[in-house]
């Protein structure tokens, strides 16, 4: 397996860095696009090439047809995305897997995890257990609360750009704000509140393929 040249989709988060060692140590031959120059990974010793790209988040068609044209040129064996790029990349897989490997789940099951009031109701038509949440359309509904601290969330975004902790009715008004001037909630587009839980922090990782876990 050694040379084989894989093609990383961003090179700023620490996943991606434990990525980079654990593949360069196996043997691949690891290039990376990320719109930073002076991204975290590009540093690696075992990054062998660095290209500039557009921003995923800010440029979302600019950035793949950056993808696609690498790939069309540069022959990878795979496509490694490490974060919100796989969801982009589900929807047009057919087009890259012209060109590479790709290890995705289909779009339609990226939909149902990152929109968080989707994932709410999943979780809750299968049972599993999540703390008390509230589903809101209109940005008085917040007024209402009054369990605090709880959070609010947007339907779609990171915890460091859509996340919110209230932790008395003074900061309601001021979260009020903040989605009244991105247009949130919308009708298209609901905010979630969620109560605080208490407990220990663990995190999983699995794979499935086709529905079989697997590892």
């Amino acid at each position: 397996m050694n040379g084989r040249r894989v093609l990383l989709c961003e090179g700023s988060s620490l996943s991606l860095r434990q990525t980079i060692t654990s593949l360069g140590c196996a043997g691949y031959h690891l290039e990376l696009c990320d719109p930073d120059p002076f991204c975290l990974g590009r540093f690696s010793r075992f990054v062998r090439a660095f290209h500039r790209c557009p921003a995923v988040r800010q440029d979302p068609t600019g950035y793949l047809d950056f993808v696609l044209e690498l790939l069309r040129t540069r022959r990878y064996e795979a496509i490694l995305p490490t974060h919100e790029q796989a969801f982009l990349f589900s929807k047009v897989s057919g087009a890259i897997s012209l060109y590479a490997g790709l290890a995705v789940s289909a779009f339609e099951a990226f939909e149902q995890v990152q929109s968080k009031v989707r994932f709410f109701k999943l979780l809750s038509a299968l049972s599993i257990p999540h703390p008390v949440t509230r589903i809101v359309s209109h940005p008085s509904e917040l007024s209402a609360v009054q369990r605090f601290p709880c959070f609010v969330k947007a339907e779609f975004g990171t915890a460091t750009a859509g996340v919110w902790r209230i932790a008395s009715a003074r900061d309601v008004a001021a979260v009020i704000s903040i989605l009244e001037s991105r247009g949130l909630p919308s009708g298209s587009e609901t905010v979630i509140v969620q109560e605080n839980a208490t407990g220990v922090l663990e995190r999983t990782q699995t794979v499935f393929d086709r529905g079989r876990l697997i590892a």
